[in-house]
């Protein structure tokens, strides 16, 4: 694999970023909630979302890249400290790029002052076990409703102090 660069997002990832998210999302999420991809609409909105996000939370963002091409995201908020979406290309994961995003997570929330760290996962999403590998703790199991899919689906919120 060619080498990975990480650097903070700028106004003009806007699009790559709300693209990212809505391919990483779209491509394990009926493996997680079987039956999903057949809901009507559920695709569109989940890329309405994603453009969403992007757009309102880019400043916080850092992005991979690999040759100035753009190929995950991990989205960070503050106060409290919340890891908000870390996200890879279906065709790159598995390649280290996640646990390379979420440790420069870590290192940002560190020189901010941050020490109590959260991350929300599915609890059936292969991540989780990247979150644990790098001392996420499972500290609540809830659901979030899933306007999209009309129902409750079940969420992982994970913590590690730094």
């Amino acid at each position: 694999m060619d080498m990975v660069a990480l650097r903070p997002a700028t106004k003009a990832d806007i699009e790559a970023i709300a693209s990212i998210k809505a391919a990483a999302y779209w491509s394990n999420f009926n493996d997680l909630e079987p039956g999903s991809h057949d809901h009507p609409g559920y695709e569109a909105l989940a890329r309405a979302a994603a453009q969403s996000d992007a757009e309102e939370s880019w400043l916080h963002t850092i992005i991979a890249e690999i040759d100035d091409e753009p190929v995950g995201v991990c989205i960070l908020t503050f106060d409290p400290a919340l890891v908000d979406g870390l996200w890879v290309k279906p065709e790159m994961q598995g390649k280290g790029i996640g646990l390379m995003l979420l440790l420069e997570a870590l290192e940002r929330f560190k020189s901010s002052g941050e020490t109590l760290i959260t991350i929300e996962v599915h609890p059936r999403n292969r991540a989780s076990r990247l979150y644990e590998r790098c001392g996420f703790k499972l500290a609540e199991v809830t659901t979030r409703r899933s306007n999209g899919l009309g129902r409750d689906l079940p969420l992982w919120v994970m913590t590690r102090t730094i």
